[in-house]
């Protein structure tokens, strides 16, 4: 299992079109993964779940991913959350 804690640095939280960019980049792999905030925790290819944490700028999320293709899976969600919205 890898595992990884976010601080969200977009001036609008984590919204519809980063959670929509997660759950792409997350489809490419075969690995599950899912996201926590405080003590809720939800699968990632979940829209509404992933929008029912609510997590604004500054908060942590925290990202557990599982599966044959973590390593891979890992750093392209690291990327993926680090990269400024277009």
């Amino acid at each position: 299992m890898k595992e990884f804690t976010h601080v969200i640095q977009d001036p609008y939280g984590l919204h519809v079109r980063m959670i929509s960019r997660l759950i792409r980049e997350a489809g490419r792999f075969s690995s599950q993964v899912m996201v926590s905030k405080g003590a809720r925790t939800v699968r990632l290819p979940q829209m509404l779940e992933m929008m029912s944490l609510k997590a604004k700028r500054g908060d942590s999320i925290y990202v557990q991913i599982s599966g044959e293709d973590e390593v891979q899976a890992c750093a392209a969600l690291k990327e993926c959350l680090q990269k400024p919205e277009l």
